[in-house]
């Protein structure tokens, strides 16, 4: 039943003078503010072709996110990649230790030193599972990603006769498997691809992999 103002009582404040700003100070203030969410979230998406997702998911909140994401892309890490990276293996990693902020991450593994280790994937030296091994060990060492993989072997296996040797290896260890691809159930191949990297402890080129395994599945026998 109340509808009017003066149902709830309302009266001007009388101590309160009517505050009226400048048009020039209002000007001065909005050019002054810094670059918003939705504005970077905007920006995100056309300067750096991420997903409206994507993007909103490194700017929302106060994890600092998108500020780790710029300073990754300056790095030379590629947009959509880094964006993959912080939203996968980072958030997953500060959620196994507690939601802590980002701040505490950047101190174990900079934005530079997580460029270098995407940088390795992008070059062939290391595939991607091995990528996410890397990354383990920078966090608990603070080592560079390029120094792991020399000091432990970690680089990928692009040598052809030893990968195929591999190949012969795991179609002679998995008959059903080759028999079903060769009987029209592609989707084996899926495993043993699997099969091949799980054998060379996941440093095998998975794009060569594919290509021997079938050359190999087409051969007759």
């Amino acid at each position: 039943s109340k509808e009017e103002a003066h149902d709830y009582r309302y009266f001007p404040e009388p101590d309160l003078p009517p505050l009226r700003l400048e048009r020039s100070w209002i000007d001065q203030q909005r050019q002054e503010l810094p670059e918003l969410p939705g504005q970077r979230c905007q920006r995100f998406m056309t300067q750096h072709g991420l997903s409206s997702y994507d993007a909103s998911a490194l700017v929302r909140g106060c994890w600092g996110g998108g500020d780790y994401f710029e300073k990754l892309v300056v790095s030379g890490a590629k947009p959509k990649v880094a964006a993959n990276w912080i939203l996968g293996d980072v958030k997953r990693k500060m959620n196994e230790l507690g939601n802590q902020d980002l701040e505490s991450f950047v101190q174990r593994i900079p934005p530079l030193q997580l460029a270098g280790l995407l940088k390795l994937v992008e070059s062939g030296s290391i595939s991607g599972s091995i990528a996410k091994e890397v990354f383990e060990k920078m966090y608990s060492t603070k080592r560079l990603a390029s120094d792991i993989v020399r000091d432990e072997g970690l680089s990928q296996i692009d040598d052809r006769a030893e990968l195929l040797d591999v190949v012969r290896e795991v179609l002679k260890n998995h008959p059903g498997p080759v028999a079903q691809y060769r009987g029209g159930k592609k989707s084996t191949l899926g495993f043993l691809v699997g099969q091949v990297m799980k054998a060379t402890g996941g440093k095998a080129n998975p794009k060569l992999v594919n290509e021997l395994l079938c050359v190999a599945l087409e051969e007759k026998t």
